[in-house]
């Protein structure tokens, strides 16, 4: 038997205001339900007798830290290769998630993003722009200083003919992203390749094309997830993006939407015999009225268990408190003085007398007999 502990429970190993958890054995080791574990950290104690039976019981502590994502893209097989094959999964003791760590020139929360401006590729203090999403995207734009014309920010040169801008390059040929080639072609449409995701829409402009993303994505090409989660949304729980929105797993103790809510566990009435119930973070407490006592102040206290009456004395109480009725002959709070009944000289003529218990006997001179050697 597990008992499932808070975290004071396991730093000092009690297992006051515990519950119990049955955990199935195999032969491999232990099989857990996944509802028996919350996300974050999870506390056990167990306690062991080890040994001859008046030896101290061990005790075996377990922490379980249950994290909340993995390195693989919602909706993917779990058996596809982590960050996208891009990265190495890692965590840390103190996170509670997964992140993937992505090799150079690879961006993303999974590694799904290869950055075509890792090199570097525009001149001249141009600004380079990655166009198209994915790990196999090499597309870039560069946005170069107003005032010329650039491909890679290369210096080019416009002229308009018939009224439609052409351009040509001083240096070199090359084909530059926006234009159908360097040799007096006509600048194309860069909406006409649907580059836009997710049904977004794509707006042509002079240096390349601008999507308005739909609700729930984000990026250059809207092809990704809005991370709802950024703005911390849940009070006391972990968020988790789930599609187009996310969901709050809260720590226990804690329910709603937004796990802003504290559960009251005194509603349930646990505490007994007219005891107050006071309400806790995932616990309570009850506080007992003095004859009672126990976590749900179910064991009744009689006064008596703490009252040892000696010489066949008995123990009498009412309400919270007791006393010993001695029997005849003896006297004091336990019963423990034996009174002496020749104190008052009961024997006549001479007579010795004896104390016993609860009486007395006279040995009479010669002559004399009777109880009290009273007779002739």
């Amino acid at each position: 038997i597990l008992w499932r502990v808070d975290e004071k429970g396991f730093i000092y190993s009690s297992i006051l205001n515990s519950t119990t958890t049955r955990f199935l054995q195999a032969s491999d080791g232990l099989v857990v339900s996944e509802d028996l574990l919350d996300l974050g950290q999870n506390y056990f104690l167990s306690v062991l007798s080890v040994g001859a039976p008046t030896a101290l019981p061990v005790i075996l502590r377990l922490n379980l830290i249950v994290k909340a994502s993995s390195c693989v893209e919602p909706g993917q097989d779990p058996r596809e290769p982590h960050c996208s094959g891009k990265g190495n999964c890692i965590t840390e003791p103190s996170e509670s998630t997964f992140f993937c760590e992505c090799e150079d020139g690879y961006t993303g929360s999974f590694c799904e993003e290869f950055d075509a401006c890792h090199s570097r590729p525009c001149s001249n203090n141009g600004t380079c722009a990655d166009i198209r999403q994915g790990l196999d995207g090499r597309d870039f734009a560069c946005t170069c200083p107003s005032g010329s014309f650039y491909a890679y920010c290369k210096l080019w040169c416009c002229r308009y003919i018939h009224g439609s801008p052409y351009y040509f390059s001083l240096i070199f040929l090359v084909v530059v992203l926006g234009y159908r080639s360097a040799t007096c072609e006509q600048k194309v449409n860069q909406c006409d390749s649907n580059p836009c995701h997710n049904n977004a829409t794509c707006h042509p402009g002079p240096l390349g094309f601008d999507c308005s993303c739909p609700a729930g994505f984000t990026g250059p090409t809207c092809a990704q997830l809005v991370n709802f989660c950024a703005l911390n949304p849940c009070a006391h729980g972990v968020c988790r993006s789930v599609g187009d929105n996310y969901r709050c797993l809260c720590v226990p103790g804690y329910h709603g939407l937004y796990c802003e809510e504290e559960y009251n566990e005194c509603l349930s009435a646990p505490c007994q015999n007219y005891a107050t119930c006071r309400d806790l973070i995932n616990a309570y407490e009850c506080i007992c009225p003095p004859q009672y006592e126990g976590r749900h102040c179910e064991i009744y206290k009689d006064p008596c268990l703490k009252v040892h009456c000696n010489n066949r004395g008995y123990c009498d109480s009412a309400g919270l408190n007791a006393s010993c009725v001695c029997p005849p002959g003896y006297l004091g709070k336990k019963c423990e003085i034996d009174i002496n009944e020749c104190k008052s000289t009961p024997c006549h003529h001479g007579g010795t007398c004896i104390d016993q218990s609860n009486g007395f006997s006279c040995h009479c001179p010669p002559g004399w007999v009777g109880p009290s050697c009273e007779i002739c």
